[in-house]
């Protein structure tokens, strides 16, 4: 049996519009307009009699990527624990740059923050850079470079 491919990741946030901004920066833009509670489908699929939740559904702006992200806007967290990679069903978001630097630089405007630094690894090919990068609600993402190497340096 072949695994399912992967459609869509969700992400929550406690700000719609701030979070759109931010993933807006990794080149996903609004497909459609935001959702509310009182749409009859977002209430039926999250269940929750009452809870105040907007989402909106965010595809690549190039059309490349398959994966689309939902953002969902809740009144009020699940929890007061913030997520991060070592909290049990949390997923961790990784994606690919072809300049790390200023990716890292534009997310930082739009509201994220470095956490840690940024490890390169050389390899006999290429060189892999990675930066850790939480979101303006604090889930961390990762952002990945692969330098392909010749016989004069990077590419």
């Amino acid at each position: 049996m072949r695994a399912p491919a992967l459609f869509m990741l969700k992400v929550s946030c406690s700000n719609l519009e701030r979070s759109r901004a931010f993933y807006g920066e990794l080149g996903f833009e609004p497909d459609g307009e935001p959702a509310t509670a009182e749409a009859p489908w977002l209430a039926s699929l999250y269940g929750i009699a009452g809870a105040r939740i907007r989402a909106q559904q965010l595809r690549a702006a190039d059309g490349a990527a398959p994966v689309r992200l939902e953002l969902l806007e809740w009144a009020a967290p699940a929890s007061a624990a913030r997520p991060s990679i070592d909290t049990p069903g949390c997923a961790g978001l990784s994606f690919r740059t072809d300049d790390l630097d200023a990716t890292a630089r534009r997310l930082v405007a739009a509201g994220g923050r470095i956490v840690g630094t940024i490890p390169e690894f050389p390899g006999g090919r290429s060189t892999t850079r990675l930066v850790n990068v939480a979101d303006p609600d604090g889930l961390t993402l990762q952002l990945v470079e692969v330098r392909r190497l010749n016989s004069s340096g990077p590419q």
